[in-house]
């Protein structure tokens, strides 16, 4: 859950005039995924979807590949496929009808509203898939690029709300991951046809 509060509402303090505003992010979580290796979704049938999960030291070092959080090669998970689906069946029976939504909605992926602190390998790492909405999340210490759309063929990727704070260096990524090493991004994005709002970042990396 995130706040975004202006500290004066009128704007004005000490004379000065604030342009900008501050942002409070609650990490406690009900549910906490504690020290697993890495969690990939590969192939366009892996959907994932996490809702309020805390997570603590995921990824591992030294090993391409195996970050906190990783979309392999999904093609597109978002849920376009899902409308398109139910609104082509509506002429068939209800049963075929229910049947045909469920398939089509099956690849649709997203986390809302999760913490992961104390990352070893990079946080969200998105890699040749499309559509996939990451929401209201914050990362905490973490090691190498936060939010990353990897290759530049990711596209419609949303990412809303989204907060990281403290994104360190990583000499313990392997060489095809040396950019992480010297100048780790928060939001490394490298195709732009993706949507990026109300994001923010504090204390060490890019944008």
């Amino acid at each position: 859950m995130l706040h975004s509060v202006l500290e004066d509402p009128s704007g004005w303090w000490g004379g000065y005039h604030l342009i900008s505003n501050t942002r409070r992010a609650l990490c406690s979580k009900q549910v906490l995924v504690h020290t697993p290796p890495s969690l990939l979704a590969q192939g366009p049938k892996a959907a994932v979807r996490l809702s309020h999960v805390a997570m603590r030291r995921m990824g591992q070092a030294f090993r391409t590949g195996a970050y906190s959080l990783h979309w392999l090669q999904q093609g597109d998970v978002g849920s376009s496929s899902s409308s398109s689906s139910s609104s082509s069946s509506s002429s068939s029976s209800s049963s075929s009808s229910s049947s045909t939504a469920a398939a089509g909605s099956f690849g649709a992926s997203w986390v809302r509203g999760c913490v992961l602190r104390d990352a070893y390998a990079r946080g969200f790492v998105v890699t040749n898939t499309s559509g996939l909405v990451l929401e209201r999340n914050v990362l905490y210490e973490v090691y190498g690029h936060g939010f990353v759309l990897e290759e530049g063929t990711e596209y419609g990727n949303v990412l809303d709300g989204n907060v990281g704070i403290l994104t360190n260096a990583n000499p313990a990524l392997p060489p095809t991951a040396a950019w992480d090493a010297g100048n780790p991004a928060t939001f490394y994005v490298a195709n732009p046809n993706n949507t990026l709002r109300h994001v923010g970042w504090a204390c060490g990396g890019w944008a």
